[in-house]
């Protein structure tokens, strides 16, 4: 930062360098000429003609970045299981990318309902099982290991990500949720895990340079939307388009700051043989009692740790196959149709289907977990927070939508487009406020909204992929205006 504001005073400086006092025989002409730059360089009415532009290429450059940034790096998906294909890892990434870019409200309200479950699950967890409190010395409070560990924020995250796995015999055997884990704890199946807020950190690949390096990306791209508009310049739609990702995606970040990214294997957890041999009755009778509890599907392990055991292999064959049903459908649309009609309308086809599928787990919590399966679902959370979560994430998807009306009277490609481009903003601010109206509990009003935030689900779709088309039509051959370049470090206070 300091780098940075000498480099501003420096170019200030140069700005207003004083000029060595010329010679007698020169005087005169040289009194013109600083007349002549005097004016040249008033505030007053500049000449656009020899204001420096920007060139298209830069806007979309920024904007692109910026976009990058904010939704791939905000995205901190669940852990993938040890035997996941290459191909599964990228669908399960592509997909909760996909729909961080068509519906980032569903994804601001999975990370919001994170957030609150990882609180509460730490609260809990430290309530009957830690014998530590969180205010000691650091040295102490986070080198320590065994019984009564207390829980952070991040371990509460790390749980629902599918990050503890079951061992038996040395062979992963189930995922645990929270209460699978209480419930083998209590139980004395299993010793606690002795895992810390460190360890965690250090499995992450998002540390706080990387983060910090998004955060500096967003910010810049603010300022360099704020400068023209103090200068009242007008804005491209792709900017506003990109500013609308920036603020929601700022508040995805912020709610999913704690939870580890990137992590690649779970934690193993190995099963108490001597409970099991002393308390074998009644472990089978918890066992078949935990069995109808709602369990996560996350499978992870130690990459040194055998993944599954030889008489199991035939039957787990399936668990793969049970979750790639986009990939049946398209190797069967494959053997069905000419490479033709299979590149140019089954694909995009089968590409959207399986993004409203994945829409709709996100919106219906995602925690239907298979007690077979070796990872968590995708969108998996425990909805902990009430009403209270869905009306921040609806009142910031309000917002979202809201930035897009920012360009109501700007210039168009046509008047078609300024009419789409209008309705659009229009459903994709009031659709936030239907659920936030629905979350009220008031009768008439609620029937009423849910009923037509429901009709407008597949026009919040068409609206979100309008404003982007338009975006990037329009961006084509802006105005001249657009593409003045304002320095926005002039904006900045300074001496």
């Amino acid at each position: 930062m300091l780098v940075f504001l000498v480099l501003c005073a420096f170019l200030r400086t140069l700005h207003g360098a004083s000029i060595p006092p010329p010679s007698h025989e020169y005087s005169s002409s040289a009194t013109v000429g600083m007349s002549n730059l005097v004016t040249c360089e008033a505030p007053v009415a500049p000449d656009d003609s020899t204001q420096q532009l920007r060139t298209v290429y830069d806007i979309v450059q920024s904007c692109l970045l910026t976009i990058v940034a904010c939704v791939w790096t905000s995205i901190h998906q669940n852990i993938n299981g040890p035997r996941d294909s290459w191909w599964t890892c990228m669908k399960r990434r592509g997909t909760s990318t996909l729909c961080a870019v068509i519906a980032p409200e569903l994804i601001l309200l999975w990370a919001l309902n994170q957030r609150q479950a990882a609180k509460t699950f730490a609260v809990e967890y430290n309530k009957l099982f830690a014998t530590s409190r969180l205010f000691k010395p650091l040295h102490k409070e986070t080198t320590w290991r065994g019984d009564g560990q207390s829980w952070t924020t991040a371990h509460g995250f790390f749980i629902q990500m599918g990050g503890f796995i079951l061992y038996e015999n040395g062979y992963p055997k189930e995922v645990l949720d929270y209460e699978r884990l209480v419930q083998l704890l209590q139980d004395k199946a299993i010793d606690a895990p002795t895992v810390t807020e460190r360890n965690l950190q250090d499995r992450s690949k998002g540390d706080t340079i990387s983060k910090g390096i998004v955060v500096l990306q967003t910010t810049w791209f603010i300022f360099q939307y704020i400068a023209p508009t103090t200068r009242r310049l007008p804005v491209s739609e792709l900017e506003v388009l990109t500013l609308a990702f920036a603020v929601m995606n700022t508040a995805i970040y912020a709610a999913w700051w704690d939870k580890p990214q990137g992590v690649d294997t779970a934690i193993c957890v190995p099963l108490r043989r001597a409970a099991e041999e002393q308390h074998e009755p009644a472990n089978l009778s918890h066992a078949t009692e935990i069995t109808n509890l709602p369990q996560p599907e996350c499978h992870n392990s130690d990459d040194n740790a055998p993944l599954i055991q030889p008489q199991e292999q035939k039957s787990n064959e399936g668990i793969g196959q049970k979750h790639s049903w986009i990939r049946r459908k398209l190797r069967e649309d494959w053997e069905q149709f000419n490479s033709l009609v299979f590149f140019l309308i089954r694909l995009p086809y089968r590409i959207g289907v399986n993004t409203l599928r994945s829409l709709n787990k996100v919106s219906g919590g995602g925690h239907n977990i298979d007690r077979e399966g070796l990872r968590m679902p995708i969108f998996y959370e425990r909805n902990l927070g009430g009403t209270a979560v869905v009306q921040a994430s609806c009142t910031i998807g309000a917002i979202f939508g809201a930035i897009h009306l920012l360009v109501w009277a700007s210039h168009f490609p046509s008047p078609r487009d300024l009419t789409l481009w209008r309705i659009s903003a229009i459903i994709m601010t009031v659709q936030p406020i239907l659920l936030l109206a629905y979350s009220a509990k008031y009768d008439i009003l609620t029937a009423i909204s849910f009923c037509l935030f429901v009709l407008l689900i597949p026009a919040y779709i068409a609206a979100r992929f309008v404003v982007m088309v338009i975006a990037l039509k329009a961006i084509r051959d802006p105005p001249h205006d657009v593409l003045l370049d304002v320095s926005w470090t002039s904006c900045i206070p300074h001496f």
